[in-house]
């Protein structure tokens, strides 16, 4: 047991190391099982564990304006693309974080959405 602790807090100073040398934004850190453990905004320094609205909360914080939505969040395109139509926009044909954040009012709007949809979900 404490080897296998020792291990995995090993594992996670490197995998720090190696983010902070390549200057993520974000950094996920795993347990022994290779599963989201928690993340680190490099940023803020925030830490979040890791449920499904955190987690999917802090992957879309993690997406620079013009970077495409990763397919695990490509369900907020449907929500956002019914608020395009409420605001009369066009709706972009490739849809990219910034798309998205341009019809979200804010950070809480974000959440919100997502405890909303999470909620729905078994």
């Amino acid at each position: 047991m404490k080897k296998s602790l020792l291990l995995i807090a090993v594992v996670l100073v490197a995998q720090s190391i190696v983010a902070q040398s390549i200057s993520a934004e974000c950094v996920t850190f795993v347990d022994s099982d290779a599963n989201p453990a928690f993340t680190v905004d490099s940023d803020t320094h925030a830490v979040a564990s890791d449920d499904r609205v955190l987690a999917a909360f802090n992957q879309f914080e993690c997406l620079k304006g013009d970077d495409p939505l990763p397919p695990d969040l490509s369900f907020i395109t449907r929500e956002a693309l019914i608020r395009f139509a409420v605001l009369d926009l066009t709706p972009p044909q490739t849809w990219s974080a910034g798309y998205v954040r341009e019809v979200f009012g804010s950070r809480e709007d974000v959440m919100a959405f997502l405890n909303r949809y999470y909620s729905t979900r078994p």
